[in-house]
């Protein structure tokens, strides 16, 4: 998930949406509750086997963006495929993401970036290592009050950076960001991911608090499932001489298929 999922970040290389597919594992049904230190445990497994087993992939992404000031409200409506491929970067292969922009407001278009202040990255490819044991260098973590309660179906896992002076090298999160994620606590796999970046700096040095909200859903592709995101929430919100800004990204994410191959998204059980 780098923000900026730095998230670049979320836009993250998530903040973040974070944000990373995990693929599903069903045998982690756990008949106590799990230490903190167990449960960032599973999802560092998770998210390790996603990376080692995911394949290229792409879906469409359907984005509609909005910004609002005093006298003025623009929307904008995107279609695109969005891609996810492993290529080689230096001695590794990393998950890249890409995205081929078909249609701006119903009408054909080339354009390779979508419009707005500031754009997601990373929430694909690795969003949702930002909790994790990989990331307790860079992050500290707490269970939600309540996520002990045998009655409650998720875990509720609280997380913000360290200070920039105490992360080391390598975090997900390249700005001060704080955030919650809800697991399910029969398959420890992550059904939503939230984050906030009080002080976001985009465009000309502009600061502005950043909040992202991440869903997940089952994929079945190459015959595994994965853990991918259905929709992602961005909202950016600034004030200037021109009074109170508001930038906001709303995403639906669906028809994932293997290159060559068909997949589809299941309902969230």
């Amino acid at each position: 998930m780098h923000v900026c999922l730095n998230l670049r970040m979320m836009m993250l290389e998530a903040t973040m949406f974070l944000l990373a597919l995990l693929p599903v594992n069903p045998a982690l049904a756990q008949s106590s509750a799990l230490s903190l230190e167990e449960a960032l445990q599973h999802l560092e497994s998770n998210s390790r086997l996603y990376q080692a087993t995911a394949p290229d992939f792409f879906c469409n992404e359907h984005v509609v963006s909005t910004k609002s000031s005093l006298n003025v409200r623009e929307r904008t409506v995107t279609d695109s495929i969005f891609r996810v491929e492993r290529r080689i970067s230096g001695h590794n292969k990393r998950l890249i993401e890409s995205r081929e922009v078909k249609a701006v407001n119903g009408h054909p278009s080339t354009r390779s970036e979508l419009p707005g202040p500031i754009t997601l990255q990373g929430v694909f490819s690795g969003g949702l290592d930002v909790v994790s044991t990989g990331q307790t260098s860079c992050m500290r973590y707490a269970f939600d009050p309540g996520s002990s309660d045998p009655s409650t179906n998720h875990y509720a896992i609280q997380f913000a950076t360290l200070p920039e002076e105490q992360r080391r090298p390598g975090c997900s999160l390249s700005e001060d960001t704080n955030g919650r994620i809800l697991v399910d606590k029969g398959t420890m796999q992550v059904e939503q991911m939230d984050l906030v970046t009080p002080h976001h700096v985009f465009l000309s040095g502009l600061e502005g608090i950043w909040r992202i909200s991440i869903t997940y859903g089952t994929v079945d592709l190459d015959n595994h499932r994965f853990r991918m995101p259905k929709t992602i929430v961005s909202t950016l919100t600034w004030s200037d001489i021109g009074g109170v800004t508001v930038w906001s990204f709303d995403a639906t994410y669906s028809n994932y298929h293997k290159f060559g191959v068909s997949a589809y998204i299941l309902p969230v059980q």
